[in-house]
């Protein structure tokens, strides 16, 4: 029983069958309702073999479209959705969700669903009680959803058989995290853990990678703030390197004091703009200062 859109039924993979020779086989079976002359209803069934080694090929590719995919990730959302997409392909789930961290709020807000559901917060405190245990690497619930009562009841009200639920970060300090769902499955198969933890792995670095330039921008901003909301004159110069004292930054207050524009700073050093005397003692105070 897989799950219906329109009138498609979701492909589900069956399990694996021994033939003779003692040699495993595994199939996909998808549905399909087509309308009969007699104006009825009927109904159309495709199987397909998938070999092991298939499986493993197509796990794979869906892998390397990740890794490319990151790179060109200019936010943490973009990261996670391209992320969410890998998860749900390779382990065979039909929906899932992305999460990522507020500390502000000591919460997982919602960051992206794709056929499901799901609450659009979960507590920061409460993501390693998804199981026994903190959570620290790859959950996965079987039929049986081991799993919180509010987030199982959550899951069971979606029809969900089987979960899987991976933090991207720190053990203490998650950043984001992912979680797949099948409604057709009722345990996912080992390799589906194998594969989360290769998008676990690349996802965390993109995300790691997304927050920094995020805070660095962030640091920067406050930084051009406060230089220029001060009422003094504030330049910025190198104490070392091939031209020592040459300024780096400035704010306007000092631009106007000494009737130059920035970008002409930019371009002088202090030398240029202090009194002899002072020029003269400069050396003195960058070695002393270094």
């Amino acid at each position: 029983p897989g799950q219906t859109v329109g009138s498609v039924r979701c492909v589900k993979e069956t399990d694996p069958y021994t033939d003779p020779r003692g040699q495993q086989h595994w199939y996909s079976e998808t549905e399909a309702r087509a309308p009969l002359p007699d104006g009825t209803v009927g109904l159309i069934g495709v199987v397909r073999e998938v070999t092991p080694r298939q499986r493993a090929a197509e796990r794979l590719r869906v892998q390397k479209e990740l890794a490319v995919g990151l790179l060109s990730a200019e936010t943490i959302g973009e990261a996670l959705s391209a992320a969410l997409r890998a998860a749900i392909e390779g382990t065979g789930a039909d929906g899932g969700a992305a999460y990522v961290a507020d500390p502000a709020s000591e919460s997982l807000s919602l960051s992206e669903a794709v056929n499901l559901s799901p609450p659009p917060r979960l507590p920061l405190g409460g993501f390693p009680l998804l199981g026994e245990g903190p959570l620290q690497a790859v959950y996965m619930a079987t039929r049986d959803l081991e799993a919180a009562p509010d987030v199982r009841d959550v899951l069971a009200s979606e029809g969900v058989r089987c979960f899987g639920a991976a933090p991207l970060g720190q053990p203490d300090r998650p950043l984001a995290s992912l979680h797949v769902a099948s409604r057709a499955l009722d345990e996912f198969p080992p390799e589906a853990r194998e594969h989360l933890e290769a998008v676990l792995a690349l996802a965390g670095q993109a995300v790691a990678r997304l927050e920094a330039q995020q805070s660095l921008r962030a640091s920067e901003a406050r930084y051009r703030t406060l230089l220029q909301s001060a009422s003094d004159a504030v330049f910025v110069h190198l104490m070392a390197g091939e031209i020592p004292g040459r300024f780096i930054d400035a704010n306007d207050r000092a631009c106007q004091l000494l009737g130059y524009t920035r970008e002409e700073l930019l371009s002088m050093t202090i030398r240029e703009v202090d009194v002899p005397e002072q020029a003269r003692r400069l050396p003195g105070i960058i070695a002393a200062l270094s």
